[in-house]
């Protein structure tokens, strides 16, 4: 008999610490999704969840009575909610491939709790270059979400954004066309993107290379850079006069048609 109480006390104190750090799981993931720490965050997310889903299936059985009370529901919606807060990580961290399968997760579990879900999981589809997904997705999207709010705007005009992307790349002349790496001058240490033409011999770009490449310690602040442009080739590449403060950071410029006014 005393063998047998030894036995149930420590089976007791077992699942009593497994269910202690499960819950720590989610309160550190919790803790590091309202500080902005998504990277954090999810790591906590997915072991929260693995280990709840090992124990969800691990302890059901159909012949005993189920637990219906309030406190497993709430159980329940955690881990919905777990979820939903995973993909929001990945999303919020541009990994649409990670970010993708939990936006579809959480809208089988529960998809009234998490209305837009279906508009990101459109958007990581969108991401991963999977054009006809992505336009099912936002169409399905826009057949159930009533709200005439900026989701609803965003995601019409991301159904004209595919359409159009599908009907370029359909077109039958695509292959004489060849996308080639700018020259090393034009990708140096550092990011380099967001292109706009200031006028027909003048490329405007974003860049976060260092200011001076023989430093040790590196300060990589985004800039508008310029480059000369003349018969199909990018020369003269040069830090803009655009005035910046300290310790803040130029973005991505764009140009009106008239080459006047600059955003």
């Amino acid at each position: 008999m005393k063998r047998i109480l030894f036995t149930s006390v420590v089976c007791l104190l077992s699942v009593l610490l497994h269910a202690q750090y499960v819950l720590d799981y989610l309160k550190a993931a919790n803790n590091y999704f309202q500080k902005g720490d998504y990277a954090s965050a999810a790591e906590y997310y997915e072991k929260y969840v693995n280990v709840s889903t090992a124990a969800t299936k691990k302890e059901f059985n159909p012949y005993t009575p189920q637990n219906s009370s309030k406190k497993a529901v709430a159980t329940a919606s955690s881990r919905e909610n777990a979820i939903y807060r995973l993909a929001e990580c990945y999303r919020l961290l541009n990994y649409p491939a990670k970010a993708e399968p939990y936006y579809k997760q959480a809208m089988d579990l529960n998809r009234a709790q998490f209305p837009l879900a279906p508009y990101y999981y459109a958007s990581q589809q969108r991401a991963l270059g999977k054009y006809p997904e992505a336009e099912q997705s936002f169409k399905d999207f826009l057949a159930d979400y009533r709200s005439a709010d900026e989701y609803r705007k965003n995601a019409e005009r991301e159904l004209q954004n595919l359409q159009y992307i599908q009907a370029q790349l359909a077109k039958k002349d695509l292959k004489y066309y060849t996308v080639t790496r700018a020259p090393g001058e034009m990708n140096a240490e550092g990011a380099s993107y967001a292109p706009a033409w200031l006028n027909n011999t003048t490329l405007l770009f974003t860049t976060t290379r260092p200011l001076d490449s023989t430093l040790k310690s590196k300060t990589y602040t985004n800039r508008v850079f310029q480059a000369a442009y003349a018969d199909g080739s990018l020369s003269a590449v040069n830090k803009t006069d655009l005035k910046q403060e300290k310790d803040l950071e130029q973005g991505v410029v764009s140009i009106t048609p008239d080459g006047n006014t600059m955003f």
